[in-house]
């Protein structure tokens, strides 16, 4: 009988302390709500192997995460202006062509890409030089393309106004890692 009472007990302790663990997990996240991370095709994202959803303009970004993005076409293809304001992480893209200024493109073609601006506060960014063909992950916020962001961003005028043209956005970057360069010394 002792051993019917001590193996109940140990059942009812563990059972508590399993109680105790789930409801001290992170609950942060409303239930139902997609997951910040996102790519093209509903696939597995490659970091932690967990599906990932389309990303749409009803994202909701909890604690200022970016949404990750493996092809900017994500934000040209739909409404670009429903991504304004966002936090964005676009991961392995190709640069399709950059200016003197530092400044450059990723995306399809010259009637479907995003311009990338980095942001002119950040030193160690500022140094970097982009070339056609590097492979980098994007860090930044999607902001308009307008006139005045022109002025601000001190972009070439030409280049806003061809992402005007193109996406109607760009994305100003915080930070960016290369992850493959084509630059030869």
């Amino acid at each position: 009988m002792n051993g019917k009472i001590y193996r109940g007990l140990l059942l009812a302790v563990v059972l508590a302390l399993a109680a105790m663990a789930v409801a001290q997990t992170d609950t942060s996240q409303p239930p139902n709500s997609p997951p910040a991370t996102t790519n093209d095709n509903n696939s597995m994202n490659g970091q932690n192997n967990m599906p990932a959803s389309q990303a749409n303009s009803n994202d909701t970004m909890q604690n200022n995460e970016p949404i990750v993005l493996v092809d900017p076409g994500k934000i040209y293809n739909q409404d670009p202006t429903s991504w304004v304001g966002k936090r964005v992480e676009l991961q392995n893209v190709m640069v399709e062509d950059a200016d003197k200024a530092g400044n450059f493109w990723v995306g399809r073609d010259n009637d479907h890409r995003l311009l990338v601006v980095k942001d002119k506060s950040n030193p160690d960014l500022n140094a970097k030089e982009f070339h056609k063909g590097d492979i980098v992950t994007i860090d930044g916020t999607i902001h308009p393309a307008g006139e005045v962001e022109a002025q601000e961003m001190d972009t070439q005028h030409g280049n806003m106004k061809k992402a005007r043209h193109s996406s109607g956005v760009f994305l100003l970057a915080d930070d960016v890692k290369i992850a493959s360069s084509t630059e030869h010394k």
